[in-house]
């Protein structure tokens, strides 16, 4: 396994463990702080794995980070 997929790896582990916990007050920023270092890194594993890579942790991060994907529109935050 190469490092930035090593990394991609541990990313989703984090983001997990981050949705376990569910707190209310924190969630955006927790978001957020995923989000800042997942982007590049996905840049990342997709310049060193391919595109097919790239593609996958695309779909598995976005499913990690499920809240904001699957909140209607006009719909407030929690």
């Amino acid at each position: 396994m190469t490092g930035p997929l090593a990394l991609g790896v541990l990313w989703l582990v984090v983001a997990n463990l981050i949705g376990i916990i569910r707190l209310p007050e924190t969630r955006r920023r927790a978001a957020l702080a995923l989000i800042a270092p997942g982007i590049p890194l996905l840049g990342w594993i997709t310049q060193a794995a391919g595109p097919l890579w790239g593609l996958a942790f695309l779909l598995v991060g976005a499913s990690a980070l499920r809240w904001p994907l699957t909140r209607p529109r006009g719909e407030p935050a929690e």
